[in-house]
This record gives C-alpha cells, structure tokens and sequence, in this order.
C-alpha cells in the first residue's frame, strides 16, 4: 500500500509479515505427561463415557460429538488455544444453532464445568499444580458453553513494517 503526501516529497510503504508456528514444545509435552499422572486420563476418559451414552440416542448425536472433542481436549490440554465463537454475531452461518445448542447443553455444561472448576480450585491450594488448575479453569469455560469453539495448537504472528522513503 503506497501513500503519498499532499507535498509528493514521502512515499510509505506498509508490508505486512505473518508467520505461523507451532506453539507446542517439550513443555507443554511434560505438561501434558504431569496432567495425565493427576488424573487427566480419568476425565477424559469421563467425557468419553459421556459421549457415547449422548450418541446412543439421535438427538443426543451433536452432544456427543461434543463430548468427544472435549475428551481429546482433555487428554492433552497443554499447547492448545481455543477459539471461541461468538453466537451473538453473524459471522457465519448456524450461529443460531449454536446457540439453541449450547442453551439445551446448559444443564450438563453446568455440572461439567463445577467438576472443572473444583479440580481447579484444589489444585491452585496445592501451589505446585498450579499450571493443571489454570488448564481446569480453561475446560470449565469450554464445557458451559461448548458449540462454537475450536482447537488450536498453531499460532499466528503478524508483523508490519512500515517504511518511509523520499520521492
């Protein structure tokens, strides 16, 4: 994108720099090793159990779904981001669907994220597992309100540089 002042003696440039990487690194690995050892494995295993009695029945088949993402995302919760969507707006298209989902969802989301925030909660006393309750506390606000969310283990960075030369 060229400028150029009402004078013509400036022209500035802008060149935008975006880099991908991938966040996950041996600590979020020994992250996720720990979290297995203090009982991750059990709640993911949990939302597994969950899932499946969701998709016995037909209209049970989108919780279940979710359920299932849930228990991948809590079998290893170190080195993923999650992004949530905002049902409100019109992004795109079944937001209202998702909504109407995550509204019959509540009940179960409710129960599910109190586990969450009690596991949280004793683990933050014990000051050493700090880093699980800070992941529990991230599960707790996924399992509310869980339609409309997705995972995500790659970063993105964007750099402008903007420079300014004489004409």
């Amino acid at each position: 994108m060229y400028q150029r002042q009402e004078n013509g003696t400036y022209i500035t440039s802008r060149t935008d720099i975006i880099m991908d990487y991938d966040s996950r690194d041996s600590v979020d690995w020994c992250g996720n090793l720990i979290w297995l050892i203090f009982g991750g494995f059990l709640i993911s295993l949990q939302w597994l159990f969950f899932g499946l009695l969701f998709t016995i029945t037909i209209i049970g088949i989108p919780c279940g779904l979710v359920c299932f993402k849930m228990a991948s995302l809590t079998l290893f919760p170190f080195g993923k981001d999650i992004v949530h969507r905002s049902p409100f707006t019109m992004e795109e298209d079944g937001n209202c669907l998702l909504f109407c989902g995550n509204l019959l969802w509540l009940p179960f989301g409710i129960i599910f994220a109190l586990e969450h925030l009690l596991f949280g909660v004793i683990f933050f006393v014990t000051i050493l597992c700090i880093p699980l309750s800070v992941q529990h506390f991230k599960l707790a606000r996924v399992a509310l309100w869980p339609f409309g969310y997705s995972l995500s283990a790659i970063h993105e960075e964007r750099v402008s540089i903007i420079t300014a030369t004489t004409a």
